[in-house]
């Protein structure tokens, strides 16, 4: 069995964990999706000015809002990004942003939103 930490989604645990139907999670996950897209270009303008603190208040933010909805890769990434934001150089910084929205995609791919 896979590493959990290394699931894109981790459908099955999110349904039991969170007492949710698959519908309802999917409407959820939808949510999700607007507020990624809608926070993804202030961490990617974070990151392009070097604002270390709004990069690490945005990281944390999507970091709780993926981990929440067991977007376990995802989450694992955003972590990373708030962990790195002190002392991560700006292209190191890129390079994970990169990562981390190519798993998003990936991830939002497999819940088809």
């Amino acid at each position: 069995m896979a590493d959990s930490q290394n699931q894109l989604v981790d459908l099955r645990g999110a349904l039991d964990e969170l007492g949710l139907e698959e519908s309802e999670f999917r409407e959820l996950v939808g949510d999700l999706r607007e507020y990624v897209d809608s926070t993804l270009p202030k961490l990617e303008q974070a990151i392009q000015s070097e604002n270390r603190q709004e990069i690490r208040d945005l990281a944390h933010s999507l970091k709780g809002a993926l981990n929440n909805m067991r977007f376990n890769r995802a989450g694992s990434i955003a972590q990373e990004l708030e962990k790195g934001f002190g002392e991560s150089s700006t292209a190191s910084l890129n390079s994970l942003f990169s990562e981390f929205v190519a798993v998003l995609k990936d991830s939002f791919s497999q819940m088809s939103v």
